[in-house]
């Protein structure tokens, strides 16, 4: 049996960093090579077992990310996104439906787990998944970091246009905030509003033109058994396939130790309501995974 957990950094170190700190943009390296996408997330205490895979609608959907000074909690790492990996750099214009909006509608499938999750078709999905097992043939836990961010917001919360991604290991989605899925109707300044950082047009927090994030967060899966096991990132449109959102999954965050979140400028978890430190917020629940004790 294993059980899961997940806790989220809302501004974990800030105070490490100097004010006024100027935002540094991304830069996105666009690839399909699904092992190497895999690899870039491995850590200690794991090693990626087989071949990985990548499954998109365009080859746009999917890269790796090097973030100067990891204005969102994260240096470097892969980027999944439901559009163009490259559209999501620049500033944010707050408008919808213009040029420099992180809109693109390739009329690509869904994804039929995250279908389940959010209970309406989705669009343009990008899933990479990979098997694993940890080096000490004994099993243990697993962490991995990411951030979440998307066009739908703010004017798309609470409405069918759910932009939705799950983390399946073993099957099961690990990536839930307080038993929610974590998706755009989840998270957002009514809901889990911790969590949620608001990148307005007027002064915006980091260097993306997406209009919200999420901080940035460790996932825990604690005490999987010895043996193979599946890992599984996808993410997707809700309801349509325009005004995309992106995952952000940190490098080397993949593994059996917690990684350590990068300081965020001072700026930025001002915007957090006065947060400050390590907000954790736990859950667990029973769960025997479909390749629990399957031999490699």
């Amino acid at each position: 049996m294993s059980f899961f957990k997940h806790f989220a950094a809302a501004a974990a170190g800030a105070t490490g960093l100097m004010a006024g700190l100027a935002w540094a943009a991304p830069v996105i390296i666009e690839s399909n090579d699904a092992n190497a996408l895999a690899d870039a997330l491995i850590g200690s205490g794991v090693t990626r077992v087989g071949e990985a895979s990548l499954t998109v609608a365009d080859s746009a959907q999917a890269g790796t990310f090097i973030y100067g000074a990891g204005d969102i909690g994260l240096k470097d790492g892969v980027v999944l996104s439901s559009g163009d990996v490259n559209g999501i750099v620049g500033t944010n214009s707050g408008d919808l439906f213009y040029s420099n909006d992180f809109s693109s509608s390739y009329g690509g499938g869904g994804d039929a787990d995250l279908m389940d999750i959010v209970g309406t078709k989705t669009y343009d999905a990008a899933v990479l998944e990979f098997d694993f097992e940890f080096d000490n043939g004994a099993g243990g836990d697993l962490f991995f970091s990411f951030v979440f961010a998307s066009e739908e917001y703010l004017e798309f919360v609470d409405t069918a246009f759910n932009d939705v991604f799950g983390f399946f290991v073993d099957d099961v989605n690990v990536a839930l905030v307080d038993d929610d899925p974590i998706s755009v109707n989840t998270i957002n300044p009514g809901d889990n509003a911790d969590y949620f950082v608001n990148n307005p047009a007027s002064s915006p927090v980091v260097d993306l033109v997406v209009d919200g994030l999420t901080t940035a967060i460790v996932i825990s899966v604690t005490d999987l058994a010895p043996g193979l096991h599946s890992m599984k990132f996808a993410i997707a449109d809700t309801a349509d396939g325009l005004l995309d959102s992106a995952i952000f999954i940190g490098g080397g965050s993949f593994s059996s130790t917690a990684p350590t979140l990068v300081p965020v400028p001072a700026a930025f978890p001002l915007m957090l309501a006065g947060l400050a430190g390590l907000r954790i917020v736990s859950r667990s629940r029973k769960y025997v995974g479909k390749y629990a004790g399957k031999q490699g």
